[in-house]
């Protein structure tokens, strides 16, 4: 399994409920359970930048086992009250020039680097 589909998977986790992989729905919002979180931070992708919580991929990678708990916990609140936790709303936003002249900003796009957790 490689990190896109790990991440297609946690997004639909976000919007929808699965059948499989850890998440159920019980007569309510869905439901992730542990492993499925420990699962999904055993194929982040260390080689990625660390978001502005200044937490690597890789120690998250290296800590999956202690932090699958916590984390399960924090996405099964987030989503049975909807919100998501303050610190996953921030972001590095870069402007990276996509083609044209340099002075142009309408020649930029952003790019936000957000914390790991919140893919």
């Amino acid at each position: 399994m490689n990190l896109s589909t790990i991440e297609k998977q946690l997004k639909f986790f976000l919007f929808s409920t699965w059948a499989s992989d850890g998440v159920r729905e019980q007569n309510g919002p869905p439901v992730i359970q542990e492993e499925a979180a420990r699962e999904l931070l055993s194929h982040l992708d260390v080689h990625k930048s660390m978001g502005p919580d200044g937490i690597h991929p890789r120690e998250m990678k290296e800590l999956a086992d202690e932090l699958a708990k916590p984390l399960s916990i924090i996405y099964n609140q987030s989503c049975l009250t909807g919100e998501v936790p303050d610190d996953w709303k921030l972001a590095n936003v870069t402007p990276i020039h996509k083609k044209g002249g340099k002075e142009d900003p309408s020649n930029y796009r952003p790019v936000s680097l957000t914390s790991v957790p919140s893919l």
